[in-house]
């Protein structure tokens, strides 16, 4: 109401409350009726503690909350989240992203160094995330980007649920020399910052629980090799409508190198298709695999690389199993 007149707001123009100087925004809630928020609209408005945006917002303009550093819990609904949207949310804890959401821009979250929990909801539609540049370049478009890393190499996750299938790109990094930006994956910035310790790492993967609706886990989401994520330290239940498990994707996941796991035993649901290459490899504490599948899903040799395993199979399936030239080099039950 303005003046007397009532109006409908459907949308929120750029640099609308950017750097409230004063800090007098504290609470936004985003009103049903808008469809999108512009670039820079509440950048830098550092008192901003709470942010509910509903999922009739469609777009997130890029760096709309960016420097929001007292924002500590983000229900998003928007479609598409915009590059830098909430770049340097230095406080914020826990995130959780509709299941209507497809699209999240380079940087979006990059520098939300204390994000501990990380919720995509169910949806039917796969997430695609941007990468981050990293440090060094984040602020300056003319300058090329030192690192590219996952969407969220700059939190400190140690719970995710990921209820839908989400891709990420694969960028150039040096000359033709191809990186994946893992979203999950460990590192540590060899740089100083009075913010955070000399040696930062990446996520601690107290909890991966994953929703009903994934049916591919991409190519080494969650290995742990160098430019890999962190061990998973709860049991790994695989999706009930999973078809396809990528190469690496859990690589070294289960190894002995005194990191305590409670994965000695994993179950392949009815409806995998395949397993890529060192999907499960180097997991030697991995002794048991249910398979539910009647069908071997198909697999490379080293799918299973440095595992001594059994494989439990449906009754009446066995024969199929071990006539399969790679399934038969384990032991079939």
């Amino acid at each position: 109401v303005y003046n007397g007149e009532t109006y409908i707001v459907n949308e929120i123009g750029t640099c609308a409350f950017r750097r409230d100087i004063n800090g007098r925004i504290q609470s936004v809630k985003i009103p049903s009726t808008v469809v999108s928020i512009g670039k820079e609209a509440f950048w830098g408005c550092v008192n901003l503690r709470e942010l509910t945006i509903p999922e009739t917002v469609r777009t997130i303009g890029s760096g709309a909350f960016e420097l929001c550093r007292n924002l500590r819990t983000i229900n998003l609904g928007a479609r598409d989240i915009g590059e830098r949207a909430f770049c340097d949310c230095a406080n914020l804890e826990s995130l959780i992203i509709a299941g209507t959401c497809i699209s999240i821009g380079n940087d979006a979250f990059t520098m939300c160094r204390n994000l501990r929990r990380l919720v995509l909801e169910d949806g039917t539609e796969p997430l695609n995330l941007g990468y981050s540049y990293s440090f060094g370049s984040l602020y300056d478009p003319m300058e090329e980007p030192n690192h590219y890393r996952g969407q969220f190499a700059d939190c400190a996750l140690d719970t995710i649920y990921l209820g839908r299938d989400i891709t990420y790109p694969t960028v150039t990094t040096y000359g033709t020399n191809k990186k994946m930006c893992l979203p999950f994956e460990t590192w540590r910035h060899s740089y100083q910052d009075v913010t955070i310790p000399y040696y930062y790492f990446g996520p601690q993967l107290d909890c991966v629980i994953f929703g009903d609706e994934v049916t591919v886990i991409p190519e080494r989401l969650f290995a742990t090799t160098s430019g890999g994520s962190a061990y998973i330290k709860n049991e790994i239940i695989l999706p009930p409508k999973l078809k396809i498990i990528g190469p690496y994707a859990f690589y070294d996941q289960y190894a002995d190198d005194g990191v305590l796991t409670q994965n000695k035993e994993i179950t392949l649901p009815e409806t995998l298709d395949s397993i890529g290459p060192f999907a499960f490899g180097g997991n030697r504490k991995l002794q048991v695999i249910n398979s539910k599948a009647v069908a071997p899903p198909k697999l490379s040799s080293s799918s299973f690389q440095k595992c001594d395993i059994s494989v439990n199979v449906p009754k009446g399936s066995g024969s199929a199993y071990r006539k399969n030239e790679i399934w038969n080099s384990f032991l079939i039950v």
